[in-house]
């Protein structure tokens, strides 16, 4: 196994990120709460599976944060928008894969 497999990164989400999920449960929720578990189950797992490959994400349009560029992964239907820095991998936030990127 090369080091770059063997690395491990820390995930953090921001209460931003924190504060998107629950508004995308409420949201889903209103119509299947069945469907709004699966669904953030599915947005966790991704955020998760940055531990091991945070580099497979795309560079997203938001540019910069925090002196880091800004990455993203669509999953479930939402772009988790996300830096690294070092060891640490921060998702600043959750957002619809239809609507416009923040500024």
């Amino acid at each position: 196994m090369t080091a770059q497999r063997s690395r491990r990164y820390e995930v953090r989400i921001s209460p931003t990120a924190a504060d998107d999920l629950r508004g995308i449960r409420t949201w889903i929720a209103q119509r299947s709460p069945d469907a709004a578990e699966i669904v953030i189950r599915r947005l966790h797992a991704a955020a998760e599976s940055l531990r091991t490959m945070p580099r497979r994400g795309r560079w997203a349009p938001e540019g910069d944060v925090d002196d880091a560029p800004t990455r993203q992964l669509v999953a479930a239907g939402y772009r988790m928008v996300y830096t690294i820095h070092e060891q640490t991998v921060k998702v600043h936030f959750f957002m619809h894969h239809a609507r416009r990127p923040r500024e």
